[in-house]
């Protein structure tokens, strides 16, 4: 019985440290995500403009390939629910206004009891008719979002970005060569 518990004592001490070190590298992992974000969207992109480049290559380095560095438009645009509803609301009613309405989505759910078939069934034929309470949410994916202020900002329409969460910066992009 004394070496399960010793068994079992040694297992817990083992999970804690685990969880230790997870905590550890995630947090790490965090921090490095932040400064990659940093670098390439504030730091480098500044670099790049001051010193009047758009591409720069390095060659490999230890076990660290050659790179080729590229300063490229950068598009961001999101909705987040987040935002108070009147903010979204806007948000939803501008993009409608300039073109893109068919990017938000719908959403109904409906609450039912648990001994509701016959309701059920019923749900998708009319909800109104049988009085089912429902909420309607909207929302617009992120990616289809920073495609259409992508495409707006390269025809040369002017869009309100702030109104759709949308930023229009610089990133330096890095990959092997």
């Amino acid at each position: 019985m004394e070496s399960r518990l010793g068994e079992i004592t040694a297992g817990l001490r083992r999970l804690r440290e685990a969880k230790a070190e997870r905590a550890r590298l995630e947090d790490r992992a965090s921090k490095l995500a932040e400064e990659i974000n940093a670098l390439e969207h504030s730091q480098l992109p500044d670099l790049f403009f001051t010193a009047g480049i758009s591409s720069l290559s390095i060659p490999a380095s230890g076990d660290l390939p050659a790179t080729e560095a590229v300063l490229e438009p950068y598009y961001k645009a999101s909705i987040p629910v987040s935002w108070p509803p009147e903010r979204r609301a806007d948000a939803y009613s501008y993009l409608e206004s300039v073109g893109g309405g068919d990017l938000i989505k719908s959403q109904v759910t409906v609450t039912l009891g648990r001994d509701s078939e016959a309701e059920r069934r019923l749900v998708t034929l009319a909800l109104d008719e049988i009085g089912v309470p429902y909420t309607v949410s909207l929302s617009v994916p992120w990616a289809s979002l920073t495609a259409f202020y992508r495409e707006s900002v390269e025809r040369g329409d002017l869009l309100d970005a702030e109104r759709i969460g949308a930023r229009l910066g610089s990133a330096v992009r890095v990959k092997e060569v």
